[in-house]
């Protein structure tokens, strides 16, 4: 409800982000990058290239909530032989694997934009060791996401009051806002 309410309201930005580099087979986890604060999360993708290992690597994406974190897992091995190569309403959709280019390419898609309230996380975890390129350990990446954050907290509360006309928080929307 509040997604589709943005237009109306005030104290939030888009953040797009992109980040090249590089991961070596045998690393442990790498976070490519951490928003922390209010938002939504749109999309995210990954691309790896330049390793037949890279299709082994798994991306992964964590939205923490006022719970426990809810993570979106990319294995691209496992997206391939499990045939998911075409659009879904909500999840990782494989877009390109080809072993001939050693290019690898996933998008993280949700049904509608997923919030966050502590913080949102890009990781990707290279494979423990060398699987069918053992002469190559450096995998590239290029991993984007599109998310909103809520830079100041009054002014999108002030902003939902006035578009309900309320003095004081609809209480089914406190929660979020706290």
């Amino acid at each position: 409800m509040l997604f589709e309410m943005l237009p109306l309201l005030e104290g939030w930005v888009y953040q797009w982000i992109r980040r090249t580099g590089k991961v070596r087979v045998g690393e442990k986890i790498k976070e490519i990058d951490k928003v922390e604060g209010r938002g939504f999360f749109f999309y995210s993708s990954a691309e790896l290239r330049n390793s037949l290992d890279a299709k082994y690597c798994t991306f992964t994406i964590e939205v923490d909530g006022p719970g426990k974190p809810f993570t979106i897992v990319a294995d691209f091995e496992d997206l391939y032989r499990v045939g998911y190569t075409f659009s879904l309403p909500f999840g990782v959709v494989l877009t390109k694997y080809s072993d001939s280019d050693k290019l690898y390419n996933a998008i993280a898609t949700l049904g509608k934009p997923m919030p966050f309230v502590k913080r949102t996380r890009l990781l990707l975890q290279p494979p423990e060791k060398p699987i069918e390129e053992p002469g190559v350990t450096e995998i590239e990446y290029e991993v984007s996401a599109g998310i909103v954050i809520i830079e100041d907290l009054e002014l999108f509360r002030d902003s939902i009051r006035y578009i309900f006309g309320a003095k004081r928080m609809l209480p089914e929307l406190e929660p979020l806002m706290r």
